[in-house]
């Protein structure tokens, strides 16, 4: 084994493929206000540009892995690569924000691969004690890389301007698009391939849809998890806004979404320290008991700043 396959080994390539792509879904965050300003449109079009990264993020994680099941998984994380990289190129060079949506569209559709494709290899190849830990990292990158991309595009926003957030994606997705090529094995048995065909592609994804609909364990899982993460995501298309207002420069507001972070970053360290000691309910109305005492205080804050006036 040489020096490169061994720095780029199978898990590596793969967290950082998932690191890379979830960094994408909101690194530009901190420059919302300057991309409305830029293109002088409305603060909704501009948040806009982040739902349809989210729309194209969900589309991708529900059909790479069925697509991976008959073409591989080589394939499809390497051309959903290249998908992402051409969109972040066109958002890049975007001269309106019609074209900067529809760019958005495909990174979303693009970079939803790498977390489906990473934990279908890990499935396909490793032992279950070893895949449950490289489960459990891919699932912290999923969640953390997200967390602290704004800190990073509000140095890059205050720093250049709200095109170089796209151009560093470029810039890191192409430098890591080389290994990947080289070094990304298929690890999908051939025994396992499924036949290539259009219908039974998508008779499959309606069965599998059916099923999962079907498990209520399942869609109460799934509707919690929603919930936390609609609201992760509208304090993100937000927050800019938000801070502008207040006269907070982009670098500014990556400090203070670096206390956000740094709370989030907490909260696991304690589930993880300590959270086996309780219930899952318990922790559950736990977290959401601090969730809803705070947005009342900032609610309570923000009437009284109202008045205040």
């Amino acid at each position: 084994m040489t020096l490169f396959q061994k720095i780029f080994s199978l898990p590596t390539l793969l967290v950082l493929s998932v690191f890379v792509s979830e960094m994408a879904l909101d690194l530009y965050t901190p420059a919302l206000p300057y991309i409305a300003q830029y293109f002088h449109v409305s603060n909704d079009l501009s948040q806009m540009t982040l739902s349809i990264c989210l729309v194209g993020f969900g589309l991708g994680s529900l059909t790479h892995g069925p697509i991976s099941d008959v073409l591989g998984r080589r394939f499809v994380l390497l051309a959903a690569f290249i998908i992402f990289l051409i969109s972040t190129f066109a958002c890049a060079s975007a001269y309106s924000v019609t074209g900067l949506i529809v760019a958005r569209f495909f990174q979303g559709y693009g970079i939803g691969a790498a977390p489906i494709i990473a934990l279908a290899v890990i499935r396909d190849i490793y032992p279950p004690q070893l895949a449950n830990r490289l489960m459990s990292l891919t699932g912290g990158i999923i969640a953390l890389a997200p967390a602290i991309a704004p800190s990073i595009g509000g140095i890059l926003t205050q720093t250049y301007d709200w095109r170089s957030c796209f151009y560093v994606l470029l810039w890191f997705g192409g430098l890591l698009l080389i290994p990947l090529w080289i070094y990304m094995p298929e690890t999908l048995k051939p025994s396992t391939i499924k036949p290539a065909t259009l219908g039974g592609f998508f008779k499959d994804l309606y069965s599998d849809t059916k099923t999962l609909l079907q498990n209520a364990y399942f869609i109460n899982v799934v509707t919690v998890s929603s919930l936390m993460v609609a609201c992760i995501w509208m304090y993100i298309g937000m927050a800019p806004f938000a801070f502008q207002l207040m006269g907070v420069s982009p670098l500014e507001f990556g400090f203070y979404y670096a206390i956000t972070v740094s709370g989030y970053i907490l909260g696991s360290l304690i589930n993880t320290c300590w959270g086996y000691r309780f219930s899952f309910q318990t922790l559950l109305l736990f977290g959401f008991g601090i969730i809803i005492i705070f947005s009342f205080v900032l609610l309570i804050l923000d009437i009284f700043q109202i008045y205040s006036q």
